[in-house]
């Protein structure tokens, strides 16, 4: 029988998909920074680069133990419910949605953690932001948000505005990261998002399904990321933040792709191989051809699985 709502039920076995995206991901960004050094006339890079990618490494590893307490505090949540509702049955009646002393403590202390992974989801995008500015815009003195990164995408005259990565900034901010960042915008400027918790009935007055589900407002925020989910069925807290999570890692390789193509664009390499300026670059023999590659871009083609 089919669940009146999208959860996550085998949390251990999501938590450990999402850890492994966001390995892939942060090897991404690795091999990303490695080509922007090689390729780039940038005296800095080695430094300035990999201190921009671990920020956003930073987020996103933050992020991902925000969805692991999230979940822990799920299960801890269940059963503190479940031991209540022996001594006090009638605790939810039926087909209950709302609050009463119980259900607000729980509530509010998960809609808690899953604002602080709403932060940091955003932060990865200015963070990102940063990354692509320091890489894109030679001509600005620093390096800027998302925000700003959008403006100059949405306008003309500027350096951004003439490259090939500015459609892929509106893409990824019209399909995903506006959303994130109203959603965010509500939460510190105007008001806290209420979760509320549901009970059903199967069999008389019996509680037999019991969950927290995303707000009506936040599935209206989000509505494009739950586009592919029947609107019919609810959506659980944590059901949405891996749905969230998954989005943003799809939404970061597709500006890492854009970014390593500009790289590629606007390459010196071998012209600006001076280890004196440059530093080390590291070149490794490839198997299949016997020529020297960069390990930058073998890095870069096990990220995106041309390359075992």
């Amino acid at each position: 029988m089919k669940s009146s709502f999208y959860d996550i039920n085998d949390k251990n076995g999501d938590y450990q998909e999402i850890s492994a995206s966001i390995r892939r991901i942060l090897n991404g960004l690795k091999a990303m920074a490695m080509i922007y050094h090689d390729y780039s006339d940038d005296i800095d890079s080695f430094d300035r680069i990999h201190e921009l990618k671990d920020n956003l490494g930073y987020r996103l590893k933050s992020a991902e133990h925000h969805y692991l307490l999230l979940l822990n505090e799920y299960l801890a949540k269940e059963n503190e419910i479940s031991a209540v509702l022996k001594n006090d049955p009638k605790l939810f009646q039926v087909n209950f949605v709302g609050r009463n002393q119980v259900t607000q403590k729980v509530e509010e202390e998960l809609a808690a953690i899953f604002d602080s992974l709403i932060y940091h989801l955003n932060s990865t995008f200015d963070y990102l932001a940063h990354i692509t500015s320091y890489i894109c815009m030679k001509e600005i003195k620093n390096t800027v948000s998302w925000m700003k990164l959008k403006k100059f995408a949405f306008a003309k005259g500027n350096e951004l505005s003439i490259l090939w990565i500015k459609k892929t900034i509106i893409k990824v901010n019209n399909d995903f990261v506006a959303s994130l960042y109203d959603y965010r915008s509500r939460l510190i400027h105007t008001k806290r998002d209420v979760h509320p918790i549901i009970a059903y009935k199967s069999n008389g007055a019996e509680v037999t399904q019991l969950y927290l589900s995303a707000s009506d407002v936040a599935k209206k925020f989000f509505k494009k990321s739950l586009a592919k989910f029947d609107s019919d069925r609810g959506i659980s807290l944590s059901f949405l933040a891996s749905t969230l999570i998954r989005d943003t890692l799809t939404n970061i390789e597709l500006m890492l792709d854009a970014l390593v193509y500009e790289i590629n664009v606007a390459s010196n390499f071998p012209n600006n191989w001076d280890e004196s300026k440059k530093g080390l670059m590291l070149i490794h023999r490839d198997p299949k051809t016997n020529k020297g590659k960069l390990v930058s871009d073998m890095e870069w083609d096990k990220f995106k699985e041309k390359t075992e």
